[in-house]
């Protein structure tokens, strides 16, 4: 994805490019239950690249 600041959240990142948490998780990979915990708070998830 194109435009990521490393200090963004997932769910901050999923609201930009106006994409949903499953299909984060089949473009990536990762499963739904992750995405879901990272958007949910559970996790201190930040983009790097």
């Amino acid at each position: 994805m194109v435009g990521v600041d490393e200090r963004m959240t997932v769910k901050e990142l999923c609201a930009k490019h106006n994409i949903s948490q499953t299909a984060l998780a089949r473009r990536y990979g990762i499963p739904l239950r992750t995405v879901q915990n990272w958007c949910g708070d559970q996790c201190p998830a930040r983009i790097s690249h």
